[in-house]
């Protein structure tokens, strides 16, 4: 968990995003939800990992890294 906090966390400041636009990216509702998975409160579904795979080029390595972990 500890892992993909970090690596989700990172991830968004490489690309310069706010937690706010990566929400959008994942049409998530708010935030407040991408917050949540940042924080380990929220697990990322199957759908999450792969629409951030398309999103960000990730390998099939690392989504299934983000799914393990999930």
């Amino acid at each position: 968990v500890e892992w993909m906090r970090n690596n989700l966390i990172k991830l968004r400041h490489d690309l310069g995003l706010t937690q706010e636009e990566m929400a959008k990216l994942l049409n998530q509702k708010n935030r407040q939800r991408w917050c949540n998975i940042e924080l380990g409160r929220r697990k990322l579904t199957a759908e999450e990992i792969v629409e951030l795979g398309i999103k960000f080029n990730l390998s099939p390595e690392e989504q299934k890294k983000l799914l393990e972990v999930s």
